[in-house]
């Protein structure tokens, strides 16, 4: 249930579920590298280390698949060993050429990496294979950005609204978009719409102070 909140509404509503998951079985490895992600992705580094360090201590008890996808978020998330998450992640996409997971997490370690144009190759075979993955639709956004393709950000955004799609990510996106342009409503709007929501509060209003100064000038 939290991998399925995860991917369709993002990490703020998933947390709850890793959060029960863990409780139900506190040796569940899985549960706290999804957690630790969650966090990751919400800016909360230290809660994503101390839970992605407890599932590699685990990872001897998990199925090779996950003790993949364990070993990509402990590199990239919780030791900062980039390009030791980016050799992890594509052995994954070796070893798993239809999950789309595997597709997207090495996308985003070549987004980390600033590789854009390899990021976009996996980001977009990454939503061939699972359409309704919301962060992949995020990332997108950004390695289009990225790449100064601001058209073809609004196309992913859109893209991801046709299949009734929403969250953080892609209100990310478009409060760029709207940087980008100047459009100090649209700024507004997307931070707005986060207010009152826990965890997506947070993202947008640090995605805010991010460009203030830079508004300022």
């Amino acid at each position: 249930m939290g991998i399925k909140t995860m991917r369709e509404k993002g990490d703020p509503e998933a947390v709850p579920f890793f959060k029960r998951a863990i409780e139900l079985d506190p040796s569940f490895a899985l549960g706290y590298v999804s957690l630790g992600i969650c966090y990751s992705n919400l800016g909360q580094a230290s809660l994503a280390a101390e839970n992605i360090k407890k599932a590699y201590q685990l990872r001897d008890r998990v199925s090779e698949r996950e003790k993949l996808r364990i070993s990509q978020a402990y590199f990239g998330n919780a030791t900062g060993q980039l390009e030791k998450a980016n050799q992890v992640a594509q052995l994954w996409t070796q070893s798993y050429p239809r999950d789309a997971s595997a597709r997207g997490n090495l996308g985003n370690t070549y987004m980390t990496l600033g590789q854009w144009d390899k990021a976009l190759v996996e980001a977009n075979q990454a939503l061939d294979l699972d359409p309704d993955a919301i962060v992949t639709y995020g990332n997108l956004g950004l390695i289009y950005l990225a790449l100064n393709r601001t058209d073809d950000a609004g196309a992913a955004l859109k893209r991801a609204r046709t299949r009734k799609l929403d969250g953080e990510w892609l209100h990310q996106v478009a409060y760029e978009m709207s940087f980008l342009r100047n459009d100090l409503a649209g700024m507004e709007r997307h931070v707005a719409w986060a207010i009152g929501r826990p965890g997506d509060e947070d993202f947008l209003l640090s995605v805010q102070s991010d460009t203030r100064p830079m508004m300022a000038d």
